[in-house]
């Protein structure tokens, strides 16, 4: 049959339209391409590497394929700066077509990046930023929210902190998204368990701070029983090593959420104080399981060093797109994103699943305190208290409120 110019435009025309349409596969059909964005350069790397690792073991274990196709994974440094984390999102959907988007270290760059990924419909799994936002206020259909958030953590710490004699707390932090989110759930949640605790000062320092003496001398004027710290990834190993010089945690308690990760003790090796409290979704020495045992051996093979707490994200995250994918049987991102609300996955902390209506990952965490001991040659946590995802989750009833529904 003859087909004239103007059937052949309007054909060509539909098959462009529908390569466009939300949810069907990139124009290469035998691919799947996942772009990452996240800080490869910097002290943050002691955190992201990890992911990025744990990301990678994952699509190891299957040959980087599935469903017959290749899975291409694309790179990007977004050097902490979330106005980069956003331009190398909008480069990898409009010009390498990825069908998935991946990252950050970054409260912030996350935010942006989700933002950016709801108004082209591209799911975005962020496997290390912590703000509650991310799944909270600014959560949609798009993100998912693949780490313990600040409302979490910060209350994990909080129900450590309740336990202790301290009254008289001091609050420091980065002052960027994740140390206000965390302090303030930290704070509601502490003074909510104790009525007879006091919040006597606070301070913020930039991120990149070279010098915390000033921030230090302002704590030890107020004489707090303990300090909580709110520092992010970029600023956590510089601040401890001041609280070691100075000697900050010989005179006052100190509490910061990923101080015990093993990322951070091995960056500080001597330098790392003991009895410093701290929390952790997952240790590569706890729990002791042989689902634990066994992805430690792995990914001691394959990358020749121990996995940090953002290991296990990287290695969720990769087998969550995975279980989808071969579930839904095709690349088509919404049936996908339906597969995922409400999976249940194995993990190296147990069973972990992503709550249905927020996108939420709901696992554990682990606080402890830091002590050297002759096993690593750096400190690890001891007297670790495990505290259940259902018990640190916030009801469902919370986030509508955030969203304003």
């Amino acid at each position: 049959m003859k087909l004239s110019r103007r059937k052949f435009l309007k054909s060509g025309a539909a098959g462009i339209a529908m390569l466009s349409l939300p949810g069907v596969a990139s124009a290469d059909a035998g691919r799947i391409k996942i772009g990452v964005i996240d800080t490869y350069s910097g002290p943050a790397t002691i955190y992201t590497y990890g992911a990025r690792d744990g990301f990678k073991l994952a699509l190891s274990q299957i040959g980087y394929n599935v469903l017959g196709k290749k899975i291409e994974v694309l790179y990007r440094n977004s050097r902490y700066r979330p106005n980069i984390a956003l331009k190398m999102a909008k480069e990898l959907v409009l010009r390498e077509k990825v069908d998935f988007l991946i990252g950050t270290i970054s409260s912030a760059a996350a935010l942006a990046v989700s933002a950016y990924a709801k108004s082209v419909k591209i799911p975005f799994f962020d496997w290390i930023a912590m703000s509650s936002k991310i799944s909270g206020a600014d959560g949609h259909r798009y993100v998912f929210q693949i780490e313990v958030n600040t409302d979490m953590s910060g209350k994990a710490m909080a129900l450590a902190a309740a336990k202790e004699r301290y009254k008289r707390y001091y609050i420091i932090g980065s002052d960027y998204e994740y140390g206000h989110a965390i302090a303030e759930s930290f704070e509601k949640n502490l003074t909510s368990l104790r009525k007879d605790v006091e919040i006597i000062g606070k301070s913020w320092f930039r991120v990149g701070e070279p010098d915390f003496g000033p921030y230090i001398n302002a704590i030890l004027i107020k004489k707090p029983d303990a300090v909580y710290a709110a520092t992010g990834g970029r600023d956590m190993v510089p601040f401890l090593k001041y609280v070691n010089f100075t000697g900050l945690y010989k005179k006052t308690a100190i509490f910061d959420y990923t101080a015990t990760d093993t990322a951070t003790t091995e960056a500080l090796g001597d330098s790392m104080p003991d009895g410093i409290y701290g929390g952790a979704p997952y240790y590569f020495y706890y729990p002791k399981t042989n689902q634990n045992r066994m992805f430690v051996q792995s990914y001691k093979e394959q990358f020749k060093k121990w996995p940090v707490f953002t290991s296990p994200n990287g290695y969720i995250t990769g087998n969550l797109l995975i279980k989808a994918i071969k579930l839904v049987g095709a690349v088509d991102k919404e049936r996908i994103i339906n597969a995922i609300e409400g999976m249940s996955i194995s993990s190296p902390v147990g069973k972990v699943y992503v709550r249905a209506y927020d996108h939420q990952l709901i696992a554990p965490v682990y606080v402890g305190r830091t002590k050297k001991t002759n096993k690593y040659p750096f400190a690890t946590a001891a007297d670790i208290v495990t505290i259940p995802g259902d018990e640190l989750k916030i009801p469902v009833s919370e986030v509508k409120k955030e969203r304003g529904l």
